[in-house]
């Protein structure tokens, strides 16, 4: 994966001119066994337990 170094005033005014809504991003790097556009369906053979939010890590 490709990283960038940004000052604070560039990345101020990129966020200033980025995705406004949630539903108009997507996660490019999930994490703690999930996939999907916004990560947030577990693995195989992981879950979350009823109640947990979609943010939250799956377990095995």
């Amino acid at each position: 994966m490709q990283q960038f170094v940004i000052s604070l005033l560039q990345f101020t005014r990129l966020q200033s001119s980025g995705p406004r809504l949630k539903n108009e991003t997507i996660c490019l790097n999930c994490q703690h066994h999930t996939k999907d556009d916004r990560c947030e369906t577990c693995l195989p053979g992981y879950f979350r337990r009823p109640g947990m939010k979609p943010e939250e890590p799956c377990m095995k």
